[in-house]
């Protein structure tokens, strides 16, 4: 068993979850996810406008349009107002 596959496992175990996936990269997890989702084309993602391209590449890979909207200064969160 290589480390990656003995991580996935304790992980697992840890959160009691019947899976766990290990990504090499955030962009590629975050893609999964969207593609999960069901995200794909006209869709729109909404996420802060202040973030960099990691965030809105796997967006448009899907054909998906990302949505910028106003942050939270203090946080750079996203502004629910």
């Amino acid at each position: 068993m290589n480390s990656v596959e003995r991580f996935e496992l304790d992980f697992k175990a840890f959160f009691q979850s019947k899976y766990s996936f290990a990504f090499w990269k955030a962009r590629v997890a975050f893609y999964a996810i969207l593609k999960a989702l069901g995200v794909s084309d006209g869709d729109e993602v909404i996420l802060p406008g202040y973030t960099c391209v990691m965030n809105v590449n796997p967006i448009k890979y899907l054909g998906a349009k990302p949505v910028y909207v106003d942050i939270e200064p203090d946080t750079f969160n996203i502004n629910p107002g």
